[in-house]
């Protein structure tokens, strides 16, 4: 009887000192392969689906709490003139916020097996992310440089690819004892193709270098397959991959990634900062309270329902509203069900769904979209794209 082909599997590894000695910690994932019908098969998609709908809950209450942090530390900062260590102590919490929303992507990313390789994903919040997660992990003890521009295209490859790439990488340097851990980037647009098997166009280049080595620092016993699997995970996606030392010898690591760059949206037009009559519908009452305080700090009417059939009793009352914001995960009645019945009776009315990245289904692509947590300048965007005069437009 034939063997069936073993499934292939991402397996992500953490080194913890320990009293006695270090302790590797290992956390893996099938990427391929379906699941078999026999009963053993049919109890794992069960167990599959109990796991996506917990981690799914996990990630929506560990959003609401950052999106309270993000939101009131925000409108604290534009409120009131802060000293200089005030200032820095709450950019640090926004820092760490914005971190805590990567970490929430990256456990929807291992969980759910994202099937697109080749969705859009930005280069500088990635790498930003990425660097903060191995920084503390794999890369604890030694220099990581960010070099990435935030004014990149974006790039077809997902971000699960990108942070497997990079943390393949960082096992490699670690392996080898190279010290410091640098990314750079750069837009290149090419008429003749690359030179290594690329056809011309539009591409974003990383170049991943590591310092010299240190005299003194111990090497590991390198794992064998970390830069072949880098290989492996780019040309799956028709990305280019062009070592120039790959660190084992006397010369420092030199690596070029070649990602396809996707189009550029169309330049958008000024924000619009008209004052908007919002209704804002949110089961959760910490969140609603510091979403509606970071909207009156924008400067807009906020009036507040904490159900979907709140909001349409409020609408059956008055129905002048610019706007509705409203969470997709409320019990009863999700955002999107609510939108459905809003745009059919009150068509005048702007709908954006809250939820956190990659929580909406396909039907929700009608509708703005709200990514919680979100920053200050990300709700303005999101409302001037809601004002009257932008829709005229």
């Amino acid at each position: 009887e034939p063997v069936p082909e073993a499934e292939r599997r991402v397996l992500v590894r953490f080194l913890r000192a320990a009293g006695d000695g270090s302790r590797i910690h290992a956390l893996s994932r099938a990427i391929e392969g379906g699941v078999s019908e026999t009963p053993s098969g049919l109890n794992e998609q069960r167990r599959n689906a109990i796991l996506r709908r917990v981690t799914d809950g996990i990630v929506h209450d560990f959003n609401d709490v950052l999106t309270i942090v993000h939101a009131n530390l925000a409108t604290v900062r534009r409120r009131h003139g802060l000293n200089p260590e005030p200032a820095r102590l709450v950019d640090a919490a926004l820092a760490g916020a914005t971190r805590g929303a990567a970490l929430t992507r990256r456990m929807l990313g291992l969980v759910r097996g994202e099937s697109e390789a080749l969705a859009e994903c930005d280069v500088g919040t990635s790498v930003e992310a990425a660097l903060a997660f191995m920084g503390a992990n794999v890369l604890r003890d030694v220099p990581v440089i960010n070099r990435v521009p935030g004014d990149l295209p974006k790039v077809l490859c997902a971000e699960r690819i990108l942070e497997l790439v990079l943390l393949n990488l960082a096992f490699h340097f670690r392996d080898h004892g190279l010290h410091g851990f640098a990314v750079g980037a750069a837009e290149e647009v090419t008429e003749t193709g690359t030179g290594f098997g690329l056809p011309p166009g539009a591409y974003v280049r990383l170049l991943v270098a590591s310092g010299q080595h240190e005299p003194g620092r111990m090497a590991r016993t390198p794992c064998p397959g970390s830069l072949e699997t880098v290989a492996r995970l780019l040309e799956e996606i028709g990305a280019g991959w062009r070592p120039v030392s790959d660190g084992t010898g006397e010369d420092a690591f030199v690596a070029e990634i070649w990602l396809r760059a996707a189009e550029r949206p169309p330049e958008q037009p000024a924000l619009w900062y008209s004052t908007l009559r919002i209704l804002l519908v949110e089961s959760d009452s910490l969140v609603r309270a510091s979403l509606a305080e970071a909207l009156a700090d924008l400067g807009h009417d906020v009036v507040q329902a904490a159900s979907g059939e709140h909001a349409l009793a409020l609408l059956d009352e008055r129905a002048d509203y610019d706007a509705m914001i409203a969470d997709q995960s409320m019990p009863v009645m999700t955002g999107l069900q609510l939108a459905a019945t809003v745009v059919e009776r009150h068509p005048d009315i702007r709908i954006i769904l809250a939820s956190p990245h990659g929580h909406l289904p396909a039907a929700a692509r009608q509708f703005l979209q709200l990514d919680k947590p979100f920053r200050p300048d990300d709700l303005a965007a999101v409302l001037s794209a809601a004002a009257p005069q932008a829709r005229a437009a």
